[in-house]
């Protein structure tokens, strides 16, 4: 964007407000030859500027915005993050370039449509939404975080005089993405800053009136208080979501997730039968979801990591069924989820979900009346071939359970099991 536009947005101005500003302090400096359309000023945001303003506007541009007027219908990009490159086949320098591109005009074209956005303003949000939950699955966290961030602002900005038909959407763009901000500021190690995302997502929901909205926040809640060591409060944080998650009107995948959360947290407190009760939830939340063909919740058409798909369903129940001590289950459900999330399309590929998935088979190799400890160092020289923006701290927790697994008295003294102790510490 120019720096002329940026000023304008930052005062908070549309382009008539803008004029308005500029004619009074031209009339201020006894400008009497200042004439200013909106067609030009649009000219000017999107800098198509072949030579500059007769001198008269300069001044009064000058005046009013503290700026040389060079510098002020020039480009600023310091604002817009550039996300990696999710194929392969992509440079980054172009993806990078694109993104910004898309980023700029998305943000003149909101900015535009002043108060009520038009519907290809409004489209353009919501593409930005779903991208950005597709690249929270398989992209570094902290570029994400910081377009995150920049769409909160931005969503922030139409709500502070929204159009009153729009205001329900607009409450659910700005909860969708304080939600999403609750998730990776907890992915990243800060719960507390978590916890203050999740409150504003949730006050969002409610002004929205969306029950599914509201069910998954509690359900960000519930997932890093279970992983964070505190189950109980995981499981209710967990039954307040289901109580939101009963008002949808169309099933989604969101109730399927909370079962797997719930059965995560019974698990961790040793409590083998509320575990299991939970795993047929989510079988049975599932089915629910895909009953109703041709009807699909708002949430679910987001898409990303707003949704809870079978590779996702498959590592939830592998760290349960180990924690219960069940360990070929959860092999089972480790190594399916993990072929299942290489196998799929790269945008749905969760690379977080997949490096705890192989600490989670290295733990049931390493337990359990079968013992593979050759299986078990396979898996963890997997998760050590991660790049390390893939070590969130959610891998931490069950790193120590290997650590543990190989403590035992079993296996302990074993060659292999003295090595990957060293490595499970590093």
């Amino acid at each position: 964007m120019t720096l002329l536009q940026r000023e304008i947005m930052r005062r908070r101005l549309t382009r008539e407000e803008a004029i308005r500003v500029l004619d009074q302090r031209a009339s201020r400096m006894n400008v009497h030859d200042f004439a200013l359309s909106v067609r030009q000023l649009d000219r000017w945001l999107a800098g198509e500027v072949a030579t500059l303003p007769r001198p008269s506007m300069c001044r009064v541009i000058e005046a009013e915005f503290g700026q040389p007027v060079e510098g002020l219908l020039g480009f600023v990009d310091d604002d817009v993050p550039a996300l990696p490159s999710s194929t392969q086949s992509e440079e980054p320098d172009v993806r990078a370039m694109v993104s910004a591109a898309a980023h700029r005009s998305a943000r003149f074209g909101q900015w535009a449509d002043s108060l009520a956005i038009g519907e290809l303003a409004f489209a353009t949000l919501w593409l930005r939404l779903r991208q950005l939950a597709v690249d929270y699955v398989h992209a570094p966290m902290v570029p994400v975080f910081r377009e995150l961030e920049s769409m909160r602002d931005d969503v922030f900005g139409l709500l502070a005089a929204p159009d009153p038909a729009q205001a329900r959407d607009l409450y659910l763009l700005a909860g969708t993405t304080c939600g999403l901000l609750a998730h990776a500021s907890g992915n990243l190690g800060h719960l507390g800053a978590a916890q203050v995302q999740a409150c504003t997502a949730l006050i969002c929901a409610r002004k929205a009136q969306h029950p599914t909205l509201a069910a998954w926040v509690l359900g960000v809640r519930a997932l890093q208080s279970e992983w964070s060591g505190s189950p109980a409060d995981g499981l209710r944080f967990a039954a307040e979501a289901r109580t939101e998650s009963a008002q949808e009107r169309v099933p989604s995948t969101v109730a399927a997730w909370l079962g797997a959360i719930e059965a995560r947290a019974h698990a961790r407190l040793g409590d083998r039968p509320k575990a299991l009760d939970a795993l047929n939830r989510v079988a049975y939340e599932r089915g629910r979801v895909i009953e109703h063909v041709g009807e699909e919740n708002e949430f679910d058409r987001i898409g990303g990591i707003l949704t809870f798909g079978e590779a996702k369903q498959h590592y939830y129940a592998g760290t349960t069924y180990r924690r219960i001590g069940e360990f070929q289950a959860a092999a089972t459900n480790s190594l399916a989820a993990i072929i299942s999330y290489a196998a799929g399309p790269i945008e749905q590929r969760s690379y977080g979900d997949e490096v705890i998935a192989w600490a989670d088979l290295a733990i049931a190799r390493a337990s359990g009346e079968r013992l593979d400890l050759d299986g078990a160092a396979e898996a963890l020289r997997a998760i050590e071939e991660q790049p390390t923006d893939r070590w969130l701290p959610t891998l931490l927790g069950p790193l120590r359970d290997l650590n543990a697994a190989l403590s035992t008295s079993r296996v302990r003294d074993a060659a292999r099991a003295v090595a990957m102790r060293g490595q499970s510490r590093k």
